[in-house]
Formats: structure tokens, sequence, C-alpha cells
């Protein structure tokens, strides 16, 4: 299931809103950024986004990860895919 985040574009958190919680795959983890590509679609000047980001494939030292932002309106203004280098969690690489 892909984790989902919403943010006020203006970079405010309403008052009455709950604190975000969601679960990641790679929380916890070091990693390195191997390869990053995103699309910016439309623009975005007011309101709310929401991003929902999925690990679409993990190995024990790499994954990648699609993220997509849409707007209030539910239309796609952004999407990106990452690919990161996992660490064992003591700091020393697996090799």
């Amino acid at each position: 299931m892909p984790a989902r985040a919403e943010f006020n574009v203006e970079h405010e958190r309403e008052e009455d809103e709950e604190e975000l919680e969601f679960e990641a795959a790679l929380v916890g983890l070091r990693t390195a950024t191997i390869g990053l590509d995103v699309h910016f679609l439309g623009a975005v000047r007011e309101g709310r986004i929401t991003c929902s980001a999925e690990v679409v494939h993990r190995t024990r030292r790499i994954a990648t990860v699609e993220a997509r932002v849409h707007d209030g309106d539910g239309n796609l203004v952004a999407m990106g895919t990452g690919t990161f280098r996992i660490f064992e969690k003591r700091g020393d690489p697996i090799v």
C-alpha cells in the first residue's frame, strides 16, 4: 500500500488537522540516492497537494520508489522515481 502525505502549498499546517502518520518501507535505513527523476506536469498556486509514494522494487541493496503528486482537484501535477542504495542499519555497507 502506498504511503500518503498531504501538505498545503503554503507549507502551513491547519490547527485542526491531525498529525500525519504513515509507514514507509525505508524508514530507519541508511540510503544513498543513485538516481532521481522528477517530472513537473502542472502548476499549483494554492490549496492542498497530496503525495503518494510506493516502493515498487526492493532487494537487499537497492530500492526503487515511485511517487505521484495530485492537486486538490485530483489532477496529477508531478511524478517521479528514485533509486536508492540501502546500507545496513549499523552504518556499514552491504558488500
